[in-house]
């Protein structure tokens, strides 16, 4: 075929890529097909109809006649021919950024026009990954580590950030510097860093030169004296930061890049948070199969004002209180109040840390650190969390060889009820409308995952009616969208405490309940009472029905892969229930997932096997377990 030669959308001339090989005359009539190849692969197919004025762009993502495989809105021929990414992988580098918004530009615009570049996941190598920084609220283009980048004069005011790892980029800690005054061109600080252990809080104080540095030694997040080197950034939005490294004489590196908060009343520049409002936190455990970490899922509740200010109340997944006071950071304002085009920011994040405490005693117990997001942007508001739960080895009773765990937080907005209703859909008002269950294991390695029917009132009251084989009483806050509840099971004699919250914009309820006995924590959650019983009595030997635990799985993508895993399912069968047999049945077309058992009586545990998935697509099926369904989802890998 006839040899093309044209310019593409970025005004470059492209000769003897593009090529017909079923027509000598591209420009022809009503019906001509024209084939576009690149590199012996064929991108696209058109037909024209006599009304084009030219020939279909194969550049034109907009246009489907041209392939796009891995469905990124870059047409395969742009990621071949300009941005060089691959084909078959929407997030090349594997930074968790789709290469549609990684423009290449150098110059962070917003979540939509990164200015990354897609084939690096690191575009500023600051040893923090792209998608990482945009998450963080830092600009994946400019090496907030480097002091020697100063190019701004201090400003008065206080700069907070979290404390990182640089070998791994694990949170490790907090630090505060507040400039106190200014004189003779110098600026002076306090700061203050403290750390996920009982001995790494330190203070320390100093002044910035001339150019805006400061090096001299301070004591690290593991109470190391260390050598601090740190500066004044201004990035490419015009943000001021103080970023800095801790280099102690074994020589780790501990990296921060503070921001003072954005939203505030002042006359100067005053800043106005646009969702005001309560907002509750719900982060679930990693497992509910081990004894090793807490099942419980981790709750908060509090407040946002239109200032910025964020306050977090909560247990921990193990069940200890914390209290979190801070403000947000890196908002999107447009303009000033009163001024035409003003728009109030809707988005902003918190460096969040925070250690918990006990009933009797304000010992620190356990640490939470991580970056809490919130996206008000859309119709559907975003609130997520990345927080490192950490609990140092101790000679407490529960759990004291410590664990260090990973866990994703989620949040909504709550919006309270008015009279006559419950804040959670699915929910009507009549006797015996919820059904509370557990799902963890106690110390002894039995599993306690009973349910139990009770009535969730309008008023908030939760209450099984006396004399019945439950003993409950709970209310819900219908101000601050949390409940408390003290359950006695009158058969086994398990006592629990529990405490969860609602997250609105998913439709959940759940939390965490501490048995009074083991003292461990097991996953609790509340549901609507679908299944036509009512709270049962004394004097009645109880059938409940059968169920399984958990009824879904995910596995995520861990840098770049899907390894996949073992977990277990757990069928639960009431003694006094006739049918005790069950088969766990998985679809012929599913050959990644496995069961070391395929059928049984009563109750029991049944091992999943999930394989690793080596593709670049996204992957779900569903298996029956004595009948009911069991959902498994894994994502793709997006790295090599």
């Amino acid at each position: 075929g006839d040899e093309i030669g044209r310019l593409n959308r970025f005004g470059d001339y492209i000769p003897g890529v593009l090529t017909d090989p079923n027509n000598q005359d591209t420009d022809g009539d009503d019906g001509t097909e024209i084939n576009y190849i690149v590199d012996g692969q064929l991108l696209g197919t058109a037909i024209l109809d006599g009304k084009d004025a030219a020939d279909p762009d194969p550049l034109d993502s907009s246009n489907p006649s041209f392939t796009d495989q891995d469905g990124d809105g870059l047409t395969d021929a742009v990621e071949l021919l300009i941005t060089k990414t691959l084909v078959n992988n929407p997030d090349s580098d594997g930074d968790g950024l789709s290469d549609l918004v990684e423009t290449n530009t150098g110059n962070f615009v917003d979540k939509n026009n990164t200015g990354t570049d897609p084939n690096n996941s690191d575009s500023d190598g600051d040893g923090v990954d792209d998608g990482d920084e945009l998450f963080n609220g830092t600009d994946p283009n400019v090496n907030d580590y480097e002091s020697g980048l100063a190019v701004a004069a201090p400003a008065k005011g206080s700069f907070t950030g979290l404390l990182y790892r640089e070998e791994d980029n694990e949170e490790i800690g907090k630090i505060t510097v507040t400039i106190t005054k200014r004189s003779g061109g110098l600026s002076y600080f306090s700061g203050r860093i403290a750390g996920t252990n009982k001995y790494s809080s330190s203070s320390f104080k100093g002044k910035f030169d001339f150019g805006g540095k400061y090096s001299g030694q301070v004591y690290n997040s593991n109470g190391l004296l260390s050598i601090a080197d740190m500066a004044f950034i201004q990035d490419t939005t015009g943000r001021l930061s103080l970023g800095g490294v801790l280099l102690s004489p074994d020589g780790t590196r501990e990296t921060f890049s503070l921001v003072s908060k954005y939203y505030n009343d002042t006359s100067r520049k005053p800043t106005e948070f646009r969702s005001p409002s309560r907002y509750t936190y719900l982060a679930a455990s990693p497992t509910t199969d081990s004894l090793a970490v807490p099942a419980g899922d981790a709750i908060g509740y509090g407040v946002i004002s239109s200032e910025g200010q964020v306050i977090i109340k909560g247990r921990s997944n193990a069940g200890f209180k914390y209290t979190y006071k801070g403000y947000l950071q890196n908002g999107n304002q447009v303009g000033l109040p009163g001024n035409a085009g003003f728009q109030a920011g809707n988005y902003g994040t918190i460096p969040f840390f925070t250690s918990t405490y006990g009933k009797k005693t304000k010992i620190k117990k356990e640490w939470m650190v991580g970056t809490i997001r919130y996206d008000m942007s859309s119709a559907v508001e975003a609130v997520d969390g990345r927080i490192r739960y950490v609990k140092p080895v101790s000679n407490d009773r529960y759990y004291p060889a410590g664990f260090d765990q990973n866990i994703e937080m989620k949040g909504s907005k709550y919006r309270k009820t008015g009279f006559a209703a419950i804040p959670v859909k699915g929910f009507e008002l009549f006797a015996n409308n919820a059904l509370g269950s557990f799902e963890g294991i106690l110390t002894d390695n039995t599993l306690y995952a009973p349910y139990y029917i009770f009535t969730w009132r309008s008023d908030g009251v939760m209450k099984v009616p006396f004399n019945f084989q439950y003993d409950k009483k709970g209310d819900f806050s219908n101000k601050y969208g949390y409940y408390t509840i003290s359950l006695l099971d009158k058969l086994t004699g398990e006592q629990a405490r529990i405490r969860g919250v609602v997250i609105q914009n998913e439709n959940i309820v759940s939390g965490l309940a501490r048995n009074a006995t083991e003292g461990v924590t097991l996953r609790h959650r509340i549901i609507p009472n679908e299944t036509g019983e009512v709270a049962p009595g004394d004097f009645v030997e109880p059938v409940q029905p059968s169920y399984i635990t958990p009824t879904s799985k995910k596995f995520d993508n861990v840098q770049g892969k899907s390894l996949g895993g073992t977990y277990a399912v757990r069928i639960v069968i009431d003694p006094n229930n006739p049918q005790q047999t069950w088969k766990v049945s998985i679809p012929s077309d599913i050959n990644w997932i496995t069961a070391d058992v395929t059928q049984g009586s009563g109750s029991a545990k049944i091992n999943i096997t999930v394989d690793e998935n080596t593709s670049f697509y996204n992957r779900d099926a569903v298996i029956k377990i004595g009948g009911f369904n069991h959902r498994i989802e894994q994502d793709r890998r997006t790295a090599d």
